[in-house]
């Protein structure tokens, strides 16, 4: 009999964890050098919602990306989800 609980394949879980990690934080650091050269200063605010959107853009394929794939969607994705308060 199979236990269901520890049938989750470790190298696959462990890829999408830090992939989820590396792209929530490529989102938030890049939202973090844009408030700085935009505003001058650090807008938290700003921040969390890089991490957000990062975050947002990584769920759905966090199994299939590799961690350099993770950096450049969560960069990508803060640009979408902070556009509106850049703009409006």
């Amino acid at each position: 009999m199979v236990d269901l609980c520890l049938s989750a394949d470790p190298e696959l879980t462990s890829l999408t964890l830090v992939t989820t990690c590396l792209a929530a934080a490529a989102g938030g650091v890049s939202a973090a050098i844009f408030s700085n050269l935009m505003y001058k200063n650090f807008d938290l605010t700003m921040f969390m919602n890089g991490v957000l959107g990062g975050l947002v853009g990584i769920t759905a394929g966090a199994d299939q990306m590799s961690p350099t794939d993770a950096i450049l969607i969560g960069t990508c994705c803060w640009s979408t989800h902070c556009s509106c308060r850049i703009f409006y």
